[in-house]
């Protein structure tokens, strides 16, 4: 990353992982797509277990040591929820609706999987604002109980495109997504 006078950031994968992208700063299987990196290569590129993440830190421009932590990565992937409601590209008024999923107990290759949490997004489905980081929309980190919630009333704006997805978020905080998309009257 540049700034006006020069440069801000660097950062980059090495090793197994030299060739694998990035979105958001998150490692993702999705970056490379799964039809030219298969998941089984990809998580023979990432083995289980912990992970120690260590590097420079800096306060005010100054260094100020080094700093490392530990992440704890599985093959535990959840399925996708199951999207229940809206229905994908369905119509809906703007007060009223209710966004459902079911609740998510296997991971990708049929085993049990213990969920910890729902993520839901729901955004207009247009460019954010040039000034602006994201979308206009809402997230909310729901209790692994929770496969419903009403959209608040206000929120939807009539003739909007949205899109909208469901992350189900397992214990050792892997996550698998589902989404949709919908419009109002």
């Amino acid at each position: 990353m540049r700034g006006p006078s020069n440069q801000v950031l660097s950062f980059g994968a090495r090793g197994s992982l030299a060739k694998l992208g990035l979105t958001e700063l998150f490692f993702e299987s999705v970056e490379p797509e799964n039809a030219d990196v298969p998941l089984a290569k990809m998580l023979a590129k990432l083995p289980e277990g912990n992970y120690t993440i260590a590097g420079p830190t800096q306060e005010n421009g100054k260094s100020t040591g080094r700093t490392s932590g530990i992440a704890w990565l599985t093959h535990d992937i959840p399925a996708g929820p199951k999207l229940v409601s809206p229905a994908e590209g369905s119509t809906l008024p703007v007060r009223g609706v209710v966004a459902s999923w079911k609740p998510v107990s296997r991971t990708i290759t049929g085993e049990p999987v213990t969920i910890i949490a729902y993520q839901l997004i729901i955004e207009r489905d247009v460019e954010p604002h040039r000034h602006m980081i994201g979308k206009l929309g809402l997230s909310l980190y729901l209790p692994r109980t929770v496969t419903s919630i009403a959209v608040p009333d206000g929120f939807l704006q009539p003739r909007t495109a949205y899109k909208w997805e469901v992350l189900a978020i397992e214990q050792s905080g892997n996550q698998t997504l589902s989404s949709g998309s919908f419009r109002t009257r």
